[in-house]
């Protein structure tokens, strides 16, 4: 698939937009779509990811930019280092408000077809395939980072199309866009489209791997995860 530019914008309503149309829209399927408590106080119009800076009023948020660079922003705006606390704590909120934006879009679900058709859509896949291991195929061999996915939930903006593993991890490192491995609020269907991002060499066969299978869980993933410090995850 060829190289499309980067995604560097979203609209505000993370949770629509290029969904509609397409078969209906990945949110409140599966396990409620977000996880324990996602949609607490969370108004209709409001992300999760605006709610995560609202917390930090002297910080003005734009919503047009990737939500990683945001965040370094953020840090650097109110001079935390990496051993911070302070940071430490608002990288987990920020981890948090990032998956379950995710699962606003694109659901939790790994088994749910609808899912997976609002992935290829949102990836230019055309014609969407009409079958869940068609669906997972497709996806599967398409490399985009999950950071940019969430960035653009707008059928107007592209997402970057990585020709092996390898790219997207040079990519991902570059500008560290990593997405958060461990999260509790991970639905299955976001862990089964994680990747090594760090050890990408242990995913370079991935495609050819249990193709047509279940959820992978944890076997797709296996290696890396110890070293990889639970963060360093693309798609």
């Amino acid at each position: 698939m060829s190289t499309l530019a980067p995604a560097r914008a979203r609209g505000r309503g993370g949770n629509h937009g290029v969904h509609r149309g397409v078969r209906g829209t990945a949110r409140g399927r599966g396990r409620g779509g977000g996880g324990s408590g996602s949609n607490t106080a969370l108004s209709t119009s409001e992300t999760h990811l605006e709610r995560f800076f609202s917390r930090y009023p002297s910080f003005t948020y734009n919503a047009t930019a990737s939500a990683t660079a945001e965040f370094y922003r953020l840090c650097n705006d109110h001079g935390w280092d990496r051993d911070d606390e302070n940071r430490a704590d608002a990288r987990q909120a920020f981890q948090d408000a990032l998956t379950l934006q995710f699962n606003n879009i694109y659901g939790t679900d790994a088994n749910n077809i609808t899912s997976w058709q609002v992935l290829c859509a949102r990836l230019g896949i055309d014609p969407i395939p009409d079958s869940l291991a068609a669906c997972r195929e497709v996806v599967m061999r398409t490399h985009v980072n999950l950071v940019d996915l969430v960035d653009a939930s707008d059928t107007t903006m592209h997402v970057k199309i990585f020709p092996t593993v390898e790219a997207l991890s040079a990519y991902t490192k570059e500008y560290g866009r990593f997405f958060p491995r461990y999260n509790v609020n991970a639905g299955n269907l976001l862990k089964f489209l994680l990747r090594n991002i760090m050890n990408p060499e242990l995913d370079r066969l991935r495609g050819e791997r249990g193709r047509g299978r279940g959820t992978r869980g944890r076997r797709g993933r296996g290696g890396g995860q110890a070293r990889s410090r639970g963060r360093e995850r693309g798609m």
